[in-house]
């Protein structure tokens, strides 16, 4: 018996593109059961996969590597009571710290592009400055003697017409007086003088700056955040859709070990009483030791593939646990499940994969963001202009050159950058091509995927249908051989075939439920409606029926 084991950190990309690679590889058991695989998803360090011989059957149930080296028998922990799919699934939503991490992550992208919507608008501060300063001043006074020599000369030559001709004379000779003396009155002032401020002011201001054009910088900035905001929500959507594939096959993989649990039972009881009636036949003589023999070769055969598959089965419970952050396992009560009905057609999924898979959404969100980098880049080729203005609430102590209000309108454009804004722009249109790239391979591939995930739910569905009749034809082909090796016309190794054929039928059949179940989950995952699993699961008319005492 092959065991492929894989260990390994992986992240969350890889680990959806894991699963359902695991999911779509898997083969529906073929009708003769001879080398039957088993759907196994690798999450956390798995075993992905169990071929199995027909008188061997094994769970469906992923087995942690660290529960398969020194793993007791039955597990430490009292269960819970019985846990629906649905209970199970709000209480992953709850309790897990991935998918809380994903919402404030979106909160937090949401909250930046709300902070930046306003990123163009004008932007008003309130400033305070404490100076401490020294000006020195230098007035020339030239001008100021000449203008007082010229305006006073004016004066006295009109100063004798100002007074009765008898007076005249007088007037003009005291003019003439004041002019000789006029130069030497004048002559005291200096060609100029200097004088030197110190003080100590506070100089508060009320300034506004509005960037009214930017070249297009502010809106590649918003149209970054709206980027950033699309990529954390694609983000989660991944995150959920993740989290809803590890529940399905968690919940569903405990179903398909209890129902193989009770399988092995039946089959470990019939071979029982199968050895009693031969050792009875042996006593009176009608069936030799050799028989009896090789019915309690098969017998304790029987009872090592309960006891693996009841180790498989409490793995798949802690494993259950582990999923809903519980401290202790619980019991699923939804069983596996077969709706008889075919899928809706291959294109609606499609359809619906190409508008809503989290891959193809963060795709374009990283083409969004490669565009808004583009036209970022581009603005350094563009000026800038802006108004501003400014008011001094401090008037009566300011500098003595400051104003106390002032408005204006300003532009700006860099003629020489210590950046290659060319090379900019260039790096820029290459990342958008490469995020159109990432868009149009992801649409490629989702219709590879879409395709092969509904190809693998109807290939189970159909032969689950096929198993019926087949696991009515084993019950009555073991009866028939128990009867006639009773009456000794029959052999033990037709009994014995016929039981294997049974359990073969009977693993066969879960193998096809929880392939369905897994398939189908990750269908709804790739084409965005995971929300759908439930509805699916109502309208589900095939229901494996909870074995009592399945769960030991």
């Amino acid at each position: 018996m092959a065991i492929d084991v894989r260990i390994g950190a992986m992240d969350q990309a890889d680990r959806v593109r894991h699963t359902l690679a695991q999911c779509f590889g898997a083969g529906v058991s073929s009708a003769r059961g001879v080398g039957l695989s088993t759907v196994l998803w690798a999450l956390g360090g798995t075993v992905v996969a169990l071929p199995v011989r027909a008188a061997d059957p094994m769970p469906l149930a992923a087995v942690p590597v660290s529960r398969v080296i020194g793993a007791p028998i039955r597990s430490a922990i009292e269960p819970r009571g019985d846990l629906s799919f649905a209970q199970a699934q709000q209480m992953q939503r709850e309790n897990s710290p991935a998918l809380s991490g994903q919402n404030r992550a979106v909160e937090a992208s949401r909250a930046q592009a709300r902070a930046l919507g306003q990123l163009g608008g004008p932007v008003v501060s309130l400033s305070a400055n404490w100076l401490r300063y020294q000006k020195t001043f230098d007035v020339s006074l030239n001008g100021v003697r000449n203008q007082v020599d010229s305006g006073v000369s004016r004066v006295l030559s009109n100063l004798p017409s100002q007074f009765p001709p008898e007076l005249q004379p007088v007037a003009s000779q005291i003019g003439s007086q004041i002019s000789q003396a006029l130069p030497d009155l004048l002559g005291v002032i200096p060609d100029s003088i200097r004088f030197t401020e110190r003080d100590t002011v506070l100089r508060p201001s009320l300034t506004a700056v509005w960037p009214f054009y930017t070249g297009g910088a502010d809106q590649a900035v918003q149209q970054a955040a709206q980027a950033t905001v699309a990529a954390a929500e694609s983000a989660r959507a991944g995150a959920q859709t993740l989290a809803q594939l590890e529940l399905v096959h968690a919940y569903f993989g405990l179903q398909a070990a209890s129902q193989l649990v009770a399988a092995s039972e039946e089959t470990l009881t019939a071979l029982q009483t199968h050895h009693d009636n031969a050792l009875r036949m042996q006593m009176h003589g009608v069936l030799p030791r050799a028989r009896v023999l090789e019915v309690e070769v098969t017998r304790d055969a029987a009872q090592r593939v309960l006891d693996r598959a009841r180790l498989q089965q409490d793995n798949a419970r802690d494993n259950l646990a582990r999923v809903l952050a519980l401290d202790a396992p619980a019991h699923p009560s939804t069983p596996l499940f077969v709706r008889a009905d075919p899928l809706p057609p291959l294109e609606e999924f499609l359809a619906s994969a190409r508008r809503e898979r989290p891959e193809i959404r963060a795709a374009e969100a990283q083409g969004a963001a490669a565009a808004a980098a583009r036209q970022l880049a581009a603005s350094a080729w563009r000026p800038q202009a802006y108004l501003f203005g400014s008011y001094n609430l401090n008037r009566h102590h300011a500098v003595p050159i400051d104003p106390d209000w002032m408005v204006g309108v300003g532009v700006r454009f860099t003629l020489v950058s210590n950046v290659d804004r060319q090379a900019l722009v260039g790096a820029a249109q290459l990342r958008q091509q490469a995020a159109d790239d990432a868009v149009a391979a992801a649409r490629r591939q989702t219709g590879v995927d879409v395709s092969r995930a509904w190809n693998q739910v109807e290939l189970a569905r159909r032969t689950f249908l096929s198993l019926e009749s087949s696991l009515i034809a084993a019950r009555e082909n073991l009866r028939v051989q128990a009867v006639s090796f009773r009456e000794g016309v029959g052999t033990s190794s037709d009994v014995i075939s016929a039981q294997s054929a049974l359990s073969q039928v009977q693993t066969q059949r879960v193998s096809a439920a929880y392939e369905y179940d897994l398939a189908l989950a990750a269908l709804l995952a790739l084409s965005g409606r995971d929300d759908e699993f439930l509805t699916y699961l109502a309208q589900a008319e095939h229901r494996l029926p909870k074995i009592n005492g399945a769960q030991p």
